[in-house]
């Protein structure tokens, strides 16, 4: 069953989108600030939900995950959308 696009992440995608991070900046202690859904586009949403008010088939919507971090003994933070789905289906 397809996920729910505007759903909040769930741990296991959480974990997922933080070790992508950390990936990026190997060796780097990072400090996390935020990790939150990056929401699908409006036009993927409502397909989603035409879809599911008519009984058919839900299509998959990628899910993507937002982070907001710094690097630990600075100040400044950094954005950062990790470009793979975090959606293991």
């Amino acid at each position: 069953m397809a996920a729910r696009p505007l759903l909040d992440l769930n741990a296991a995608e959480l974990k997922q989108a933080a070790s992508l991070v950390r990936a990026l900046h190997r060796g780097q202690e990072l400090v996390f600030k935020a990790i939150t859904l990056e929401e699908p586009p409006k036009q993927l949403v409502l397909q989603y939900f035409k879809a599911e008010k008519d009984g058919t088939r839900l299509p998959l919507i990628p899910r993507g995950a937002f982070a907001a971090y710094y690097f630990k003994g600075t100040v400044s933070g950094t954005p950062c959308v990790p470009l793979c789905s975090v959606n293991p289906n």
